[in-house]
């Protein structure tokens, strides 16, 4: 039964419909959802944000660090004379 449910069920999942059931759920509707919110003693960050927030915070994080780590880089090899200017070290890495 399992399987024969599986197999009619949509494959993928509508792009950031996740987030949009927790924004209606949560957000939009306080008045009739409080009282489970209440009864589940349901947690801000881990139980009423979707995981793709979180996962997407630590991509932005990543992404940031790499630019920092990167520029620090560049700024190292400017100030030690291995390139003139930034553009030089950009061009050597696209090569």
């Amino acid at each position: 039964m399992d399987n024969h449910q599986k197999n009619l069920a949509i494959e993928k999942q509508i792009f950031g419909s996740d987030w949009y059931a927790h924004i209606k759920m949560f957000w939009t509707k306080k008045v009739n959802t409080q009282w489970f919110t209440d009864e589940l003693k349901l947690k801000f960050f881990f139980d009423k944000l979707p995981f793709s927030f979180f996962v997407l915070c630590v991509a932005i994080c990543i992404l940031i660090l790499l630019l920092i780590i990167g520029f620090y880089i560049a700024n190292h090899l400017v100030a030690n004379g291995h390139a003139q200017t930034y553009l030089q070290i950009f061009k050597g890495i696209c090569k």
